[in-house]
């Protein structure tokens, strides 16, 4: 189940992805829809997995132990694999 300091990390972590990938995009100076290039994470079928995937990473940051709903196992591959 997600919780809602769940939630909460991957609002800000993803956030956090979406300015920094803006400020990268704008210093190379390449014509990228900016906007559209994350905007997916936030609405189905990528928010729920990508939720999962960005707690985990946080945990494995901070050497707490987390293991990934095997349920969301296939769900998180695929994104990895859209990318």
């Amino acid at each position: 189940m997600i919780t809602n300091e769940m939630r909460r990390h991957f609002d800000k972590r993803t956030n956090r992805h979406i300015e920094l990938v803006q400020k990268y995009i704008r210093k190379i100076n390449k014509r990228w829809d900016i906007a559209g290039h994350d905007s997916s994470k936030f609405e189905a079928p990528e928010k729920i997995p990508y939720t999962y995937l960005t707690w985990r990473y946080k945990c494995n940051r901070e050497n707490t132990p987390y293991e990934v709903p095997e349920e969301m196992k296939d769900a998180i591959h695929e994104i990895g694999r859209a990318s």
